[in-house]
C-alpha cells in the first residue's frame, strides 16, 4: 500500500469523525507544532500515550518520531516506499508512510508487516541454516580420520550452535572416548565415568531419540561433562545421538551459558539434523579405520618372510596378488645376464 499526497485515502482532518477514523492500520496525526492532533483506535490501542495535544517525541517510538523530524525539516518529497521508515511498537513490527494533511498536519500511517517480517527471519534463518549444513557436510567428507571428525564436528558446533561441546563415543574399555571444546580446540580424553549420570546420554549411546532440553536440568550435570573451562554454570542443554551406519556412532552434548537464550524447539531439531551428520560421517570414518586394519592384519600374513644372506648367499622374493588371470602370466625370471651359463661337460 503507498500513501502519498494525492492518495484518495488520505485524511481529511484530524480528531473524532476524521476519514481516517475506521482504518484498518493505526493512523497519528501531527499537527506543525510537532503535538499528536489525532488518532484511530487501532493507534491508540498499540500507542496508549499518542492522545491529543501530547508531544509526539513522548507519544510514539523514537523511530517513528525521529522520521517525523527528518520529515518537516525537509522540504523534500515524501519518502517512497523503500524509504519509509520502520520499527516496533506495542509488540508488532510497523512501516511507517506519510501523508501531508489539512492546516499544514502530517498523518502517519503505520502498517503492519509483522507477518511479513517474521516470514524474512525464516527465510533467512533457512538460508544460513541450510548454508551451515552444506559447510559441515564438506568439512566432515573431507576426512576419514575418526579424531579428526571428532574434532570438526566439535569445532562446528560450537561456532554456530552452542557455547560448549561434548562428543562422546562408545565406551571402549573401561572408559568413555570423549573430546570436548576449549579454546585452543577440540580436546581428546578417555573419562571413567557412567553415561547414566547425565540425562538422556545413556539412551543416546543406544541410539535412542534424544531428551527434550526442558526435561533436563543443567544444575544436575555431573562435572565431568562440562569442558574444564566453561564459563559459568550451564543454561541449557541437548543431548542427541550421532546415528551411525546400523550403529550409534556416539552422542553430542550442547551447553548454553545462563546469560543466552535456552535451546527452542526449532534449534533442537536443527542440532539432531547436524548430529545426524556427523553420526554419518564418524560411522564411514570408523568403518575405514576397521577395513585398514583389517588389510594390514592380511597383507602382514600373505607378505614372504624377510630373507637373510646364509652362507655368502643373497635371496631374493616377491609377491604377486592373485587375480583373475594370474596363471597365464609369465613367471618371475632372471635377467639373461644374470642367468647362470652351463659349462661343457
Amino acid at each position: 500500500m503507498t500513501i502519498s499526497e494525492d492518495s484518495s485515502a488520505r485524511p481529511r482532518g484530524t480528531g473524532t469523525g476524521a476519514a481516517w477514523d475506521d482504518a484498518p492500520c493505526a493512523v497519528v496525526a501531527v499537527d506543525p507544532s510537532g503535538a499528536v492532533a489525532g488518532a484511530n483506535a487501532v493507534a491508540t490501542g498499540l500507542l496508549p500515550k499518542a492522545v491529543p495535544g501530547a508531544r509526539l517525541e513522548e507519544a510514539v517510538p523514537h523511530w517513528l518520531a525521529d522520521a517525523h523530524r527528518r520529515l518537516t525539516a525537509s522540504s523534500g518529497p515524501l519518502p517512497g516506499p523503500g524509504e519509509a521508515p520502520r520499527g516496533e511498537a506495542g509488540g508488532r513490527s510497523l512501516r511507517g508512510h506519510p501523508a501531508r494533511g489539512g492546516n499544514g498536519d502530517v498523518v502517519w500511517w503505520l502498517l503492519d508487516d509483522t507477518e511479513l517480517r517474521l516470514a524474512e527471519d525464516a527465510l533467512r534463518g533457512e538460508r544460513e541454516r541450510t548454508a551451515f549444513l552444506a559447510e559441515v557436510s564438506e568439512a566432515l567428507s573431507g576426512t576419514l580420520n575418526v579424531e579428526r571428525c571428532m574434532e570438526v564436528t566439535v569445532r562446528l558446533a560450537v561456532r554456530h550452535l552452542a557455547d560448549a561441546a561434548v562428543l562422546i563415543a562408545p565406551a571402549a574399555g573401561r572408559g568413555l572416548p570423549v573430546t570436548h571444546s576449549a579454546p585452543e580446540g577440540p580436546v581428546h580424553g578417555t573419562v571413567d565415568a557412567d553415561p547414566e549420570t547425565v540425562p538422556g546420554l545413556s539412551e543416546a549411546l543406544q541410539g535412542f531419540p534424544p531428551v527434550p532440553s526442558r526435561w533436563i536440568d543443567p544444575a544436575l550435570l555431573p562435572d565431568w561433562i562440562v569442558p574444564p573451562r566453561f564459563d559459568g554454570p550451564p543454561g541449557s542443554v541437548v543431548v542427541t545421538p550421532l546415528p551411525g551406519h546400523g550403529v550409534p556412532a556416539g552422542a553430542l552434548v550442547l551447553l548454553r551459558r545462563t546469560d543466552h537464550a535456552a535451546f527452542s524447539r526449532s534449534e533442537e531439531t536443527f542440532a539432531r539434523l547436524f548430529a545426524a551428520r556427523a553420526g554419518a560421517a564418524l560411522s564411514a570414518a570408523r568403518l575405514y579405520a576397521e577395513q585398514a586394519a583389517i588389510t594390514a592384519t592380511l597383507m602382514r600374513e600373505l607378505f614372504p618372510p624377510k630373507l637373510r644372506r646364509a652362507h655368502g648367499v643373497e635371496s631374493a622374493g616377491g609377491y604377486r596378488a592373485w587375480g583373475a588371470g594370474t596363471a597365464a602370466r609369465r613367471p618371475l625370471t632372471a635377467p639373461a645376464g644374470d642367468r647362470p651359463v652351463p659349462r661343457p661337460g
